[in-house]
């Protein structure tokens, strides 16, 4: 399937995530449907002339939440967003059997960095990335909570292929969200049964994002650990 006809469904239409990458998607000639509550978020996506309008095919449905929380809102909220919303769109696409169709390649979930457990450091950190690791997720403690549990949750599906990249913070300098939509449209156009299947990566810096991205779909290591 050439890009030119890879479609990408996204939920979460008007969330910054989605409003980059649909930039990076339709740039690349692919086709995409944003998903968004409000009618009148639709006009804040991308303008486009006339002879590429078909790129852009926002749909406008009711859903409880629809995109991450980001440790905003109280803790109700949070764990509406950032858990449950997460494991009910799993279960919708396992229930809908959508992933049997030849044209699905896979479901890629946005979370965050450093939602593994405490207990032990990975074997890539250094004690001082570890030490400000913990200092961060004592900051964020519920929203981080809810992101290890729906993690947790998405580690032991197989029902259909699925991989979970984890960016760090898009305040830090190292690291934009062009950087974040590059890695999830190269991940997009990769075939179904590829390495990323059932991958939770981190991406810690922008520097040769494509690059690396590649070095750590064939390395083939998933970065959770429970």
């Amino acid at each position: 399937m050439s890009n030119s006809s890879l479609r990408n469904f996204a939920v979460g239409g008007h969330g910054k995530v989605v409003q980059h990458l649909a930039r990076h998607a339709m740039s690349s000639g692919c086709i995409i449907l944003p998903m968004t509550c409000d009618p009148a978020h639709a006009s804040d996506l991308p303008n486009l002339p006339a002879s590429r309008a078909d790129r852009l095919q926002p749909i406008v449905a009711s859903v409880d939440a629809a995109a991450g929380a980001g440790g905003k809102g109280g803790q109700e909220r949070t764990q509406v967003v950032d858990y449950e919303c997460t494991v009910k769109f799993f279960d919708a696409i396992g229930r809908s059997k959508i992933a049997s169709n030849d044209g699905f390649r896979h479901l890629l979930v946005v979370s965050a960095i450093n939602m593994h457990a405490l207990a032990r450091k990975p074997n890539w950190y250094k004690d001082k990335e570890f030490e400000c690791t913990k200092t961060a997720r004592e900051k964020i403690r519920f929203y981080a909570k809810m992101n290890r549990v729906a993690d947790k949750d998405i580690a032991k599906r197989s029902a259909f292929p699925w991989f979970v990249l984890r960016p760090r913070s898009l305040s830090m300098t190292r690291i934009s969200p062009d950087d974040v939509e590059a890695v999830l449209l190269k991940m997009a156009e990769l075939p179904r049964e590829s390495k990323i299947d059932g991958l939770m990566l981190e991406l810690t810096n922008g520097d040769e994002v494509g690059a690396t991205a590649e070095a750590a779909v064939q390395r083939g290591r998933s970065d959770w650990i429970g």
